[in-house]
């Protein structure tokens, strides 16, 4: 919604970063947002935390909805990251409500309630200080103060305890979670295929070709899987990770409806469902809402 607003009003470039862009999109973006900033053009980023980390961008203010410390520090890094401001880089926090409720609880919750630990404590700690302001060495001090304390919440955290138990003996037999379940719930991303180009298009045939070409021999799936090694960089490059509830609400395929092997989306003949301008370089990429519109007989509420 801020990505479509600010188009309306702003004569500035305007980008969109988010999970919702396949890596291909997200990758064309970041090198053009680049080309913007050398040329002093000024864009302007409209980001999730896909631009917290391994993203080298240099903004002169960063506006950042209230988040656990870690993720406001990763935030920081990309405002006057390489000094090319004489002045010093502005981070605004801010706390986004949705149905009188934080919008971060949503996003970085854990508990059975849906809600942050982490977040709550960085409010509480920017919430001390008497001053709007927080100098770099007072950010210093609030740094270290969040991180003793997650060091002290993690001794009392029966995962954490698991893995780091895991990690000295070099032994994960009982290692019952993911790191990436620990971190985000037991909610996975299943990966989708996403068909939006002729490249794309190409891509598919060739991974359903090389499906049809191994049927009948041993070990089918591995040989199948070594055949597509060569492309395994392009193939990734057009997928994008979805949860179960945005599934049920897309047109979904199978190369193999049975084994439920290859899942895969056509968006080339659907209309509003993914939105990028390959020529501008912008878009917000797939769009929830259009496909709960257009597929909403398949939702589950």
């Amino acid at each position: 919604k801020m990505y479509g607003e600010l188009l309306k009003y702003s004569e500035r470039r305007i980008y969109s970063l988010t999970a919702a862009l396949l890596p291909i999109h997200r990758a064309a973006v970041i090198v053009q947002i680049k080309k913007d900033i050398e040329r002093e053009k000024y864009p302007v980023l409209i980001a999730t935390q896909t631009v917290e980390a391994g993203v080298d961008l240099d903004f002169d203010i960063t506006v950042r909805d209230i988040a656990p410390l870690d993720s406001i520090i990763q935030a920081a890094g990309r405002t006057n990251r390489n000094w090319l401001s004489a002045m010093e880089g502005t981070v605004h926090l801010v706390c986004v409500k949705s149905h009188g409720r934080w919008h971060a609880h949503s996003v970085y919750g854990r508990d059975s309630g849906g809600q942050s630990a982490e977040v709550a404590v960085t409010f509480d700690m920017f919430n001390k200080h008497k001053s709007k302001e927080l100098s770099e060495q007072e950010y210093f001090d609030l740094v270290t103060h969040y991180f003793n304390w997650l060091q002290k919440q993690a001794e009392n955290d029966s995962d954490a305890t698991s893995l780091n138990y895991a990690l000295k003996k070099m032994s994960f037999d009982l290692q019952t979670k993911t790191i990436k379940q620990m971190l985000r719930g037991e909610d996975e991303k299943e990966r989708v295929f996403i068909v939006h180009d002729r490249i794309s298009g190409d891509l598919l045939e060739r991974v359903r070709t090389t499906w049809k070409s191994v049927q009948g021999e041993r070990y089918k799936i591995n040989k199948w899987e070594l055949a597509l090694l060569d492309v395994r960089g392009s193939l990734a490059e057009n997928t994008i990770g979805l949860y179960k509830w945005q599934i049920r609400a897309l047109p979904l395929n199978y190369i193999d409806p049975l084994r439920e092997l290859f899942s895969y989306i056509d968006i080339s003949s659907t209309d509003g469902i993914y939105q990028f301008d390959d020529q501008r370089v912008t878009g917000i990429g797939l769009s929830y809402e259009a496909c709960k519109s257009k597929y909403d007989h398949t939702c589950i509420v």
